[in-house]
């Protein structure tokens, strides 16, 4: 079986990234180099509800902020801007 390759600094970027600029939902692939996952995993997640998403038709995004909580980190919600 093939080592599977080392993402540490791949997932260290991908964090900082998402800490510095908090957006409301990630892919499940962004989701899967996170949580360490293989892709087959992240989604086996999605649907054993392991990990909260916002489903629109096909497309599923995972809710970045309690998955940021799950991992240990003390994230709050970006509050909408008021419209004018």
């Amino acid at each position: 079986m093939a080592r599977r390759p080392d993402k540490t600094e791949e997932r260290a970027a991908l964090t900082a990234r998402l800490l510095a600029h908090p957006i409301p939902t990630i892919t499940v692939e962004e989701y899967a180099t996170l949580a360490d996952r293989g892709r087959a995993q992240a989604y086996e997640d999605v649907r054993e509800g392991r990990v909260e998403v916002d489903r629109r038709g096909r497309n599923i995004r995972v809710k970045l902020v309690p998955l940021m909580r799950s991992l240990g980190f003390d994230v709050e919600p970006t509050p909408a801007p008021l419209p004018r």
